[in-house]
């Protein structure tokens, strides 16, 4: 049985919120193309061209979201194993969860947030209050709502939403891309803030229980 040891997270947090940016930049360029093709009139009245321009930024969009999962998830790999340094029974799902669920159905609902939130506490002081997990929460949040956007907007821009399906699609995707960026920033903003805290708890080294009086 191997003996875990704390490693840094740093460079994969660098790596992590770099990405989440270019997921953030990607989200505000889907808003702008969105915007502009109902704007023109020329691309709304070919919409072969609108498609074509999509796809290819779907593309691209496509490959920084896949590489940011992973680079994601490789630093919550990483926080993890430090967690289960500072604080060994606090964790509920075991580690391969950290990627299988995303993808499980119906668990992929709340296992990523559970582990995200085991590591959060097992990483902050002892300081009152510093366990609140309301960043977490809110990246969370943003993030469902953003999925359930997705599942089900398809549908209703085909049946137009009491207006012309191609402004329903351009209402999809433009509320579809501010979630998944609001997301995005504040996936960021969980990453930085957990690697902070880890980085302080090693420094402080392991904590010492007073020894009992006399």
């Amino acid at each position: 049985m191997s003996v875990l040891q704390l490693r840094s997270p740093i460079g994969l947090s660098y790596a992590a919120v770099a990405l989440l940016g270019l997921c953030a930049l990607t989200d505000v360029f889907e808003v702008l193309l969105a915007l502009s093709a109902l704007a023109q009139s020329g691309l709304v009245a070919n919409p072969g061209r609108f498609d074509t321009l999509y796809g290819v930024f779907s593309g691209i969009q496509g490959l920084v979201y896949i590489s940011c999962g992973i680079v994601f998830c490789a630093w919550l790999w990483r926080v993890r194993v430090n967690a289960e340094i500072f604080r060994p029974d606090g964790h509920k799902h075991s580690r391969p969860w950290i990627w299988a669920g995303w993808f499980v159905p119906f668990v992929n609902f709340w296992y990523p947030r559970r582990i995200v939130v085991d590591i959060w506490r097992a990483s902050t002081s002892a300081r009152p209050g510093a366990s609140g997990t309301g960043l977490v929460n809110f990246w969370w949040g943003c993030w469902l709502v953003a999925q359930g956007v997705m599942l089900v907007a398809p549908e209703m821009a085909e049946k137009g939403m009491g207006t012309t399906a191609f402004g329903a699609v351009v209402a999809y995707t433009v509320g579809y891309s501010l979630l998944d960026l609001a997301a995005a920033l504040l996936a960021a903003a969980m990453v930085r803030r957990m690697t902070s805290m880890q980085h302080e708890k090693a420094m402080a080294g392991p904590t010492i229980s007073p020894e009992p009086a006399a």
